[in-house]
């Protein structure tokens, strides 16, 4: 696993491609300069829209843990106009299993995990 810090300016679009079998994970976002507007943060995925991801304001939330993983190429913005946001991010050489991050033959070989599915989604319910 390795750890980047990629300072993204004002009007700045920071393009982040990701390898083949590979998963980089936004770790956390950390707002530049003090400023009294409240900055959102936006990925855009394929091209497609653009999807907030968080907010930060020097008062109340200068910095925000993230903890979202992309499997794709991306690209991260925000909407500040005078200030600059740190963003870490993690690659990871292992990709990740999908939900419920498990192997398919886990459901074949343990049936009670079924069941504590089953009862955890009752109890939220």
């Amino acid at each position: 696993m390795r750890t980047k810090v990629h300072k993204v300016e004002s009007g700045e679009t920071l393009k982040i491609k990701v390898d083949e079998g590979k998963v980089v994970f936004l770790d956390k976002a950390i707002l530049g300069n003090e400023t009294q507007e409240t900055v959102y943060l936006k990925v855009c995925v394929d091209g497609g829209e653009e999807l907030v991801a968080g907010r930060l304001n020097s008062c109340s939330w200068p910095k925000k843990v993230l903890n979202i993983a992309f499997d794709k190429d991306f690209q991260f913005t925000h909407t500040g106009t005078d200030t600059s946001v740190k963003l870490y991010t993690i690659l990871s050489a292992q990709r990740i299993l999908p939900y419920p991050f498990l192997k398919h033959n886990f459901l074949q070989t343990q049936n009670h995990y079924v069941y504590i599915v089953l009862i955890l989604k009752f109890w939220y319910c």
